[in-house]
């Protein structure tokens, strides 16, 4: 018989990312104002984590729109989509990463 022959696995932890998310008002219409959404994603010391896929969610009433939900991050570490909402009304926007299923929410509106 032959001999089995030993197998080495060495699992190493992915580097830890942080994901934040900012709306920036850009313009108002009749009925309706548009924000833009970005998302920032960071490994330790501030370095961009470039081509991360970061998936936009919009949970809001009926009306409001949301331009992108998939972007990968650029060189600078961000991905933007924007977000458009009924006048008087408010929307949270998340955005979700595959590391580690990171989640970060923001409000827009009122």
């Amino acid at each position: 018989g032959a001999a089995a022959k030993g197998l080495t696995i060495r699992w190493t932890q992915a580097p830890s990312e942080r994901l934040s998310l900012t709306a920036h008002r850009i313009r108002t219409h009749v009925g309706k104002t548009t924000w833009t959404i970005t998302a920032s994603v960071r490994r330790a010391k501030s370095r961009p984590v470039v081509g991360q896929l970061v998936s936009f969610q919009l949970r809001a009433l009926p009306g409001s729109t949301l331009t992108r939900t998939r972007v990968r991050t650029d060189r600078t570490g961000t991905a933007r989509t924007m977000v458009s909402v009924p006048a008087g009304a408010s929307a949270l926007v998340e955005a979700v990463t595959n590391h580690s299923t990171l989640t970060r929410g923001v409000t827009v509106g009122h």
